[in-house]
């Protein structure tokens, strides 16, 4: 493939002479350029697919070479998405080799040039256990680049709250009452992601806060101008992020602009391979109450592996903190969950989350097998829904308001996040999983 570049030697012989510097202008930008594309001037094409074989091997070739091993199934709509992973990282190389430097020589003798735009990003949706965030990680292993993030995308939004946080706190107390001041930390947290990232990969990006939701406009479309790339995978096509979401009409027009800078890709084959076992045994970690001796052997567990037992009620920045601090999790007597009592059932599906996503092992004495864990019981004596009522009627919601339909009341966030998490679940009891998880 070739790509289409300014002709840098015609650059130098139209701006250089002007400026009175060098009497022969070819002679410095052969020694500096050793290619350029297609031009009327006598000078070298570049192959991109060629600069990438030695920049990297194709993605294409570690995906078939985990297939050989048995790693991996070959699958047609993974090839196709890795397709289109394969072309983005072509265009990044491409576009960091031709992005003109803001503080640079040429920049500045010069003067004010177009800005050469960055390739668009990828945002791939598609059911759980079809491979998104495996096919993300091999491209975000294999980029080259320096600034790049790869992130679940809970936590790199606690992460923004917290910079928030600390731009708010930081900021000069007025003592004039009478004076208005203006800040917005939403620009300043911009600011240090754009300086630090170039490259941001989002794994499950999902929006079900309503303080994520009405800053995720604002933040990306400056994280967009800045020239940051975003690649993101989620189980939700971008219409239906937020969906039934408290005050979505403030949400809707950042899907606009995640559209705008992002190619959409469907990865919908069909398959969990999650649930599909790969040649590997499974690990007995996931116990019955009904079993023999279960409950003594999830006790001998714990025992081996920790000496203190902590019973309280967290969150999931508290589970982001314990992954960080703790390689294995043992969690007992995990009852049958519905949307009767939906507060422990959203903490119980934020942290197998973040077990998976941290890599963290775990082990589990459950009443039921994981297929069972949930029942889609929506019946009345919902201890929840009376906590519901109160809350609509503190914002003085209606049950024939629009608003009264969104998740936070309904559970529909709940019922659709249940899926992932069995899915998880039975990977986490694969031996590949714990092998992996104590590699990290």
């Amino acid at each position: 493939m070739i790509v289409r570049r300014p002709c840098l030697t015609r650059l130098a012989h139209e701006y250089l002479p002007r400026c009175g510097f060098f009497d022969h202008p070819l002679s410095i930008t052969s020694s500096l350029f050793f290619a350029t594309s297609e031009c009327h001037h006598p000078c070298r094409q570049f192959s991109l697919s060629s600069r990438w074989q030695v920049g990297g091997k194709p993605l294409l070739d570690i995906y078939m070479d985990k297939v050989k091993t048995g790693h991996l199934r070959q699958d047609p709509a993974q090839l196709s998405v890795l397709k289109e992973y394969q072309t983005l990282t072509d265009e990044l190389e491409d576009y960091k080799s031709v992005a003109p430097s803001t503080q640079g020589f040429f920049s500045k003798l010069f003067g004010s040039r177009p800005k050469i735009k960055p390739p668009h990003g990828l945002y791939v949706y598609g059911t759980v256990g079809t491979g998104k965030t495996m096919l993300m990680d091999m491209f975000y292993d294999n980029v080259a680049m320096d600034r790049k993030r790869r992130v679940h995308f809970n936590a790199f939004m606690l992460d923004v709250h917290n910079r928030i946080h600390r731009f708010k706190q930081n900021l000069p107390r007025s003592t004039d009452m009478k004076k208005e001041f203006s800040y917005d930390p939403i620009a300043a947290v911009a600011r240090e992601l754009s300086a630090a990232e170039q490259l941001l990969c989002f794994d499950e990006f999902q929006v079900t806060d309503i303080a994520d939701a009405m800053i995720l406009r604002r933040l990306f479309t400056l994280l967009f101008e800045s020239r940051v790339i975003v690649v993101a995978t989620s189980n939700r096509p971008p219409d239906d992020l937020y969906k039934n979401g408290l005050q979505r009409a403030q949400f809707v027009p950042f899907i606009a602009v995640l559209k705008e800078y992002c190619r959409v890709l469907s990865l919908n084959s069909g398959i969990d391979y999650r649930t599909i076992s790969m040649g590997g045994s499974r690990k007995s970690n996931y116990f019955l109450t009904t079993e023999p001796d279960s409950v003594r052997a999830v006790d001998r567990i714990f025992k081996t592996l920790t000496a203190t037992q902590n019973d309280v009620t967290l969150g999931t920045i508290d589970y982001v903190f314990l992954c960080q601090t703790f390689d294995t999790f043992i969690i007992r007597n995990v009852p049958v969950m519905s949307l009767k009592v939906r507060d422990p059932l959203r903490r119980f599906i934020s942290l197998i989350d973040t077990l998976y996503d941290q890599k963290t092992k775990l082990v589990v004495l459950a009443d039921v097998p994981a297929m069972d864990l949930f029942q889609a019981d929506t019946e009345a004596s919902n201890p929840d829904e009376k906590s519901g009522n109160v809350l609509m009627d503190d914002l003085k919601f209606g049950y024939a308001d629009e608003n009264a339909k969104a998740s936070i009341f309904t559970g529909d966030e709940e019922l659709f996040a249940v899926g992932r998490t069995v899915s998880r679940l039975l990977e986490m009891q694969r031996e590949e999983y714990w092998v992996q998880a104590s590699k990290s």
